[in-house]
Formats: C-alpha cells, structure tokens, sequence
C-alpha cells in the first residue's frame, strides 16, 4: 500500500510539475511588456472569441483591436461608364503591417501598394504606379473582455509620395485622426469606425469624414459571412489645379472635368484628387462576403462592393481579397 502512494504521489508531482509551464505560458500576465507577440511564452489573444477583422475599404477601415502581424491586398475596382474613365477598371495589391508596441499599443503601417490604370477614355493613358503611403499608432483606449468590448483612437499620417501618373502624390500629405470600437453578442459582431481626413494644404486635397460598420456572424469557426457599410462625406473642396498627364497634353483637373462635362469628383478612399465642386456629397457603398479562418493565424476573406448612392465618382463596383497573417 505505501509503495502503491508513493508511486500516486510521484504521479501527481509528475503532472503538476508538466503543467506549470503550459499554465505559465498562457498566462496573459507572463508576457513581457514591450513587443509581447514576439515572445515565444507569450500566448495571448488580442481578438474576443470568434471576432475577425473588417474586409472592405482596408486603407480607411481600421480594427479596434491590438494586433501583430502581415496582411496581403489585392482588389478589382470597375469605373462607371459615365466617369472621367469612361468605363475600364484598376487593380490594386498592397501589403499592411501591424506590430503590437505594447499589449495595447499598436503601430500600423495602412496604406502602400500598386495600383494599374486601364480607362476606356481614349484621351486617358494606361498608367500604374506606387501608392501614397499612410501609417500612424492605435491604442485600446477600452477593453472589457466580459462584455466583449473594446474601443481605440488611431492616428494617421499620409505621405503623397506616389505616382503621380497613377493620380497619386498630391499635396503635403495629411492626417487622419479615427475611432474604432467592435461589440460582441457571442458569435455575432459588430465593427465600426468614423474619422476624418485633414489635409496639410487645403487647396490641394479636399477634406472629408469617412464611416464604416461591420456586422459578421460566426456560423463555424472556419466560416464567417459579413455585411458592411462605408461610406466618405466631404466637407471641403481643392483647389481642382491638379495636373494630369492625357494624349491632349497636361491638363490640370477643372480643364478636363469641364472638357469632358463631368463636373467635381473625387477618387473615393483610393486617391484625394483636390477637386471643386465636391462639398457636401457623399458615396456610400455595401459589402457581402465572407472571411474564413485557418490554422496558424492565417486567414481569408473576399468581398464584393457597390454604390448604395445615386452619386459615385470613379465607384462602379469592387471585388476585394486579403491574405493575413496575425501571430
């Protein structure tokens, strides 16, 4: 009998000694402060639950939540036919970054990529080029797990360092203050954010507020269909000044817009254009799709885009896709 709960207890000690560190390593607590998701004993969760990220206008639509990680762009955008382009469409592909500074703190890297440019205008080049690039800091102002809440300020900052030949590089860059906030209601979520885009030079770039709302319903955990709403108001015109390259020559964008009777436009969450006749319009577009998880932080997603308004710019229709890493 002594020999059988000595051997028990040694059995015990076994599996206490076995588990501590499997208890450790899961313990929010353990990971270190700065760059947490670097750490190899660090095992925490930045999502609730079955939450996902958002899936349409990713230059603009940020989470609320504080992730590490890589995520791979790609979109097919169609002009209307009654645009500047006449018809055709573009292609983007871009790569975002986000890397948790602190278990809170986030730095986010949002807006790169190439982007091509086939306009059905006979008067308009086929063009392509690099993207403005945009990044800035998101802190999880609010986070409470038992009521699957969390609430974030980010603030961002645009260089128009881009192509100029693919209607990007105009101006002095801006700013684009932003809050997030995701609800859960077990598997059914709901993500949103509002901000604004402030130019540094006001004649250049038009001004605007942009909004967005994800709703999403984990019906597996490899499976999660969304609706979402996106939407931009501007609030203030450019100058129109901008100068683009056309088989006519260099036209600046009043002389085209009224050569080709389009009147003011702008370039949606793609590109800030600086164009007059803009205050006080808005498109909003919808979203369906459906983002699928994977093994190893790896997910999916693919989304088709509209105009729900009667105005809508250079906005036909968008397919939209992402490959992202988070770890």
């Amino acid at each position: 009998m002594l020999s059988i709960s000595i051997r028990r207890a040694a059995f015990a000690a076994a599996l206490l000694v076995s588990a501590a560190p499997i208890a450790r390593a899961d313990d929010p607590s353990s990971c270190p402060t700065w760059f947490p998701d670097f750490a190899s004993s660090c095992h925490r969760k930045p999502r609730f639950g079955s939450f996902v990220a958002p899936s349409v206008t990713p230059y603009l639509f940020e989470d609320p939540f504080t992730t590490t990680g890589l995520y791979f762009w790609g979109a097919w955008h169609q002009f209307p036919n009654d645009s500047v382009f006449q018809g055709g469409e573009a292609g983007l592909v871009a790569l975002q970054a986000r890397v948790a500074i602190t278990d809170r703190l986030s730095f986010i890297a949002t807006k790169d990529g190439f982007v091509m440019i086939y306009p059905d205008n006979p008067i308009l080049y086929k063009s392509s080029g690099g993207v403005d690039l945009g990044a800035g800091f998101k802190y999880e102002a609010v986070r409470i797990p038992e009521w699957q809440f969390v609430l974030s300020p980010i603030v961002r900052f645009e260089a128009p360092i881009g192509t100029p030949r693919a209607y990007q590089g105009n101006g002095d860059g801006a700013a684009l203050p932003s809050i997030s906030v995701g609800k859960g209601f077990g598997d059914f979520h709901i993500l949103g954010d509002v901000g604004v885009y402030i130019p540094f030079n006001n004649a250049k770039n038009s001004s605007y507020v942009w909004y967005d709302a994800h709703i999403d319903y984990a019906v597996t955990s490899w499976f999660v269909p969304f609706l979402a709403l996106s939407g931009q108001s501007w609030v203030h015109d450019g100058n129109g000044d901008l100068k683009l390259h056309t088989r006519l020559g260099r036209l600046n964008l009043n002389t085209a817009q009224a050569a080709l009777g389009t009147g003011g436009f702008e370039g949606v969450d793609l590109t800030n254009l600086g164009s007059r006749g803009v205050a006080n319009s808005s498109v909003i577009t919808g979203a369906v799709g459906a983002r699928i998880p994977l093994p190893y932080g790896l997910s999916f997603s693919a989304a088709w885009q509209a105009p729900m308004t009667s105005t809508k710019y250079i906005y036909q229709q968008r397919v939209t896709t992402d490959l992202s890493w988070e770890f």
